[in-house]
């Protein structure tokens, strides 16, 4: 089994029993549609506190914000799990736009690359479930591992967002990216 930082406790078997439809599995890992309990929205806030750069300046500490955020209709939420443990979350916001939506990638085992062909059967799942025509992934220029796992999944660069994060106390561009429902 691989092994994760010391810092990265993760989801205890009790909370992990609850899960989903499978949506994709490749190699050792599966997604699961993601089955919320307030236990399991305890733990989720608890741990991506731990990352000091996965929410903006604005946003970080606010528990309401975030459940708000995990609990909306307009969301769709993924659990990504190797060896029946949770390595990350893949989650879609903006779902009442249609034909387009807003993709969001977190790997708790800081181990994206070695999921290009998961995210690419999660990106097929979206894409044969909903009408959606694309999938838009902004993402801060500082999170380099995630923007070349976009690109490996397909994602062309499509421009930036100047100045749009402020993370660490600093002012930080967006990478806008996007996949195509003819791409995948």
């Amino acid at each position: 089994m691989d092994s994760y930082p010391d810092d990265t406790q993760m989801l205890s078997a009790e909370l992990a029993t609850e899960n989903g439809r499978i949506v994709a599995e490749y190699e050792d890992f599966r997604v699961h549609e993601m089955v919320m309990s307030k236990e399991k929205l305890q733990w989720l806030w608890t741990e991506m506190q731990k990352y000091r750069t996965l929410f903006s300046d604005l946003t970080r500490g606010d528990l309401d914000n975030f459940a708000g955020l995990v609990l909306s209709n307009d969301s769709i939420w993924f659990e990504v799990y190797a060896h029946d443990v949770l390595v990350g979350i893949i989650y879609f916001t903006e779902m009442h736009l249609v034909i387009d939506c807003e993709t969001h990638l977190i790997f708790f085992d800081r181990k994206p690359k070695e999921k290009t062909e998961l995210c690419k059967q999660v990106a097929r799942w979206m894409f044969d479930n909903f009408p959606i025509n694309r999938i838009t992934a902004t993402i801060p220029k500082i999170y380099w591992a995630t923007i070349a796992l976009a690109k490996a999944i397909g994602f062309q660069v499509e421009g930036r967002k100047r100045q749009s994060q402020l993370m660490g106390n600093r002012w930080v561009d967006e990478v806008i990216l996007g996949l195509l429902r003819s791409e995948v």
